[in-house]
């Protein structure tokens, strides 16, 4: 698919060109970065977002994988297993719901073991759609394939920390 109708951005700090791989980059604090991230989310309804980090390894990895995002829609809501962009603590994060409370998310990185946040909806600012390998291949949040290996990950601390382990290894 060609997403040259979308904006392109990259992972907070850095603009990089993500078809042409090029290694030009200009250095942006996350405040400026976000906030045109948000408008143009607003604007043209999807964005895809390079991402940078190891807590959502092995769904998204590092500086390779993209999301490409759509806006939260309050109303709609999220359920257990999407992965959304929330604002926590004056960071943006990308992780996964895993709960709701009567006026809150709770959402945690499917590589972090241990640790948790809270976004109350109006933190949340969008909902990933699909990830997007650097080979161009697609993965939908919606396939069964997705949904699958989102609900087998697993939940329990050291089962986790072992499988984790094995595919940092791995996937170096």
């Amino acid at each position: 698919h060609n997403y040259a109708k979308f904006v392109k951005f990259a992972s907070p700090c850095q603009i990089i060109g993500r078809k042409e791989r090029d290694m030009s980059q200009i250095v942006i604090p996350n405040d400026i970065f976000f906030a045109n991230l948000i408008d143009e989310l607003g604007a043209s309804g999807h964005v895809l977002l390079n991402v940078k980090g190891y807590s959502m390894f092995p769904f998204f990895r590092n500086e390779k994988d993209a999301a490409l995002l759509r806006p939260f829609e309050p109303s709609a809501g999220l359920k257990r297993g999407d992965v959304a962009l929330f604002r926590f603590h004056g960071k943006y994060i990308l992780h996964r719901c895993t709960g709701k409370a009567a006026s809150a998310y709770l959402f945690q990185g499917d590589g972090n073991c241990k640790g948790t946040e809270w976004a109350a909806p109006e933190d949340v600012l969008a909902v990933v759609e699909k990830r997007i390998a650097p080979s161009d291949k697609e993965w939908s949040c919606s396939s069964f394939s997705w949904k699958l290996c989102s609900a087998l990950w697993p939940k329990t601390y050291i089962v986790r920390r072992l499988l984790l382990g094995v595919l940092r290894r791995i996937y170096k």
